[in-house]
């Protein structure tokens, strides 16, 4: 593991200290050289500080409102980590690892990325960092202009080798750090350990047995205390025990934390919780009637949101196990990392059903995987913006989205391509939050049943259950044009209905 530390730069002038005005990353998520990570404010002026190295960022050391001054240690990046890794056993991130990089150097347009998103969401290849076994810039800038082999064959063996030195330590995960210890065990004496119910990276759900002790008198298993990751066990079978005894460490959800319960599940991202202003105001241009009133929508729970769509990977594991009979075309545009299509909201419920049975959780556990609602998925969507779209200046380009570009529009002057097909899950850069293919790509499910407009809606996140026989259907398709990709449309579909611009992410409430 290379950690790197990010400081605070010198402050301008006379100016002694700076107050925290935002984050633009989260623990957990990638970030490349150079990019932005968090913005300071003095009586002056804003200052930027952006990252010395790509990598993951691993870890933050100043909260919201905190004060800094110059040189002051603000978070760390580690350079060797590759996001979404942390959650997979070592056998399955080598596989994971080295199936992205094969498939990178077969299909090197994989890895060509525009200026605005230079690392390769398939291999995460960054155009911009020399890597071990380049010689020098040189090299690099011969595989930024195609020659993809060399570069390849010297990241698989660094991020090999720092897999393998992962394999032999505890997971790293980035969180909250919580201790579990025995409880008040009454008359329980001379305790001794005779099962482990969880391994390290495992993650855990409140209440649940984390291992099973026996005494003379009884056996008892002991629960988490709450939900998270396991970071370490400090027993092991045969232990002695007694009340207050250290037995695992674990992580707390955080915003911003990326976790998966299994290496087929699809990949979770942790939102922060908050409050915004759902629909669109009577002036935007392209909305209709159904996008208002707008009103003021409180996420005041966990909610995790898939980073990504669902894609043909994980919707064809769920064939495969029999958790579906529904086996969509491809059109001849591929499967694996794209988004599934052809699928109605009625599959997507099967999908959802089979997942969560997969996983052992209960279908009224509150954590149960499920559609977003509507005001979830909005919120995600905005990722904390008020314009048409979340990007950073609100405006739509062929370089942030897959959309038929042809078309201008006032957030969208700019005209493009028209794009023809789907494209894989993470090509274009993510919202503020750190989610992909918000605006674009397919057209998603949601839980809600669809109205003509908010009127009565829930002000509390939860879903529209309002008997209609029609549901909603967020974000915009591949074939849209950019008024379609708005961060407030929305359309209502059938049960049934299904085609090839429709897919679905997933989300889940946590602790």
């Amino acid at each position: 593991m290379a950690i790197v530390e990010v400081k605070v730069p010198q402050l301008s002038g006379s100016v002694a200290e700076a107050t925290l005005l935002q984050w633009k990353k989260r623990i957990g998520m990638r970030v490349a050289m150079d990019e932005i990570l968090i913005e300071f404010e003095t009586d002056k002026v804003v200052l930027e500080v952006p990252a010395p190295v790509s990598g993951v960022l691993s870890s933050i050391l100043v909260g919201d409102g905190g004060t800094v001054t110059a040189d002051q240690l603000i978070a760390r990046i580690d350079t060797q980590a590759t996001a979404g890794f942390m959650w997979m056993s070592p056998i399955t991130a080598t596989t994971t690892l080295v199936t992205n990089l094969i498939h990178c150097l077969i299909n090197q347009e994989a890895c060509k990325r525009e200026a605005s998103n230079p690392v390769c969401p398939k291999c995460g290849m960054d155009e911009r960092v020399v890597y071990p076994g380049e010689a020098d810039r040189e090299a690099a800038q011969e595989r930024a202009e195609g020659r993809y082999w060399k570069a390849h064959a010297a990241l698989l063996a660094a991020q090999l080798a720092s897999l393998e030195s992962r394999s032999t330590s505890t997971p790293e995960v980035t969180g909250a750090g919580i201790e579990c210890r025995v409880p008040d065990i009454g008359d329980f004496t001379d305790l001794a350990v005779i099962e482990l119910l969880v391994k390290p990276g495992e993650h855990v759900k409140r209440e649940q047995s984390l291992i099973s002790v026996e005494s003379d008198k009884a056996s008892m298993e002991i629960p988490a205390s709450r939900s998270g990751t396991i970071h370490s066990l400090h027993v092991k079978i045969g232990d002695k025990v007694s009340e207050g005894s250290l037995i695992a460490s674990y992580v707390a959800f955080v915003d911003g934390q990326v976790f998966r319960d299994a290496p087929w599940s699809p990949e979770m991202l942790v939102l922060p919780r908050g409050r915004f202003l759902m629909g669109s105001p009577a002036g935007e241009p392209g909305r209709s009637d159904d996008e208002g009133p707008q009103h003021e929508v409180t996420i005041g729970y966990g909610l995790a949101m898939g980073r990504y769509p669902v894609t043909f990977d994980e919707w064809d594991t769920c064939v495969a196990d029999g958790g579906t009979q529904h086996k969509p075309e491809d059109q001849g545009w591929g499967r694996g990392r794209r988004p599934v299509i052809d699928v109605s909201w009625q599959h997507a419920q099967e999908y959802v059903t089979w997942l969560n049975e997969k996983l052992g959780i209960a279908m009224d556990d509150p954590g149960r995987f499920r559609l977003p609602s509507e005001a979830e998925w909005e919120y995600a969507c905005r990722a904390g913006t008020k314009g048409l779209y979340s990007t950073p200046d609100g405006l739509m380009s062929e370089d942030r989205a897959n959309y038929d570009a042809s078309y201008t529009y006032e957030g969208a002057p700019t005209a493009g391509r028209k794009s023809d097909k789907t494209t894989p899950v993470g090509i274009y850069p993510a919202n503020g939050w750190g989610l992909y293919d918000m605006h674009g790509n397919v057209l998603e499910w949601v839980q809600d049943g669809f109205e003509e407009s908010y009127r009565g809606a829930p002000t509390d996140g939860r879903a529209w259950e309002s008997g209609s026989s029609r549901r909603v259907i967020r974000g915009g398709p591949w074939s849209g044009y950019p008024k379609f990709l708005r961060s407030a449309y929305l359309s209502g579909y059938t049960l049934g209905d299904r085609g090839v611009y429709i897919g679905f992410r997933l989300a889940r409430t946590v602790s």
